[in-house]
């Protein structure tokens, strides 16, 4: 999977594909798409009460 990032973002193999820090563009990229993955779940589990059910039942098999 990495090796296809690389690969695919002409990026050298071991450099960053994603920096954090510098102009500060990859800390809100990550707390942007940490936002949009947790906004996503919420959603899923208004439409879909059975995803709650699924989710507790993944959750407590886990554990």
């Amino acid at each position: 999977m990495t090796a296809a990032l690389w690969n695919a973002t002409d990026h050298a193999i071991g450099e960053p594909v994603l920096r954090i820090g510098g102009n500060g563009i990859g800390v809100v990229a990550l707390v942007a798409i940490g936002a949009g993955f947790g906004a996503m779940r919420l959603v899923r589990g208004r439409l879909v009460p059975r995803a709650r059910l699924v989710d507790a039942l993944a959750e407590a098999a886990i554990a």
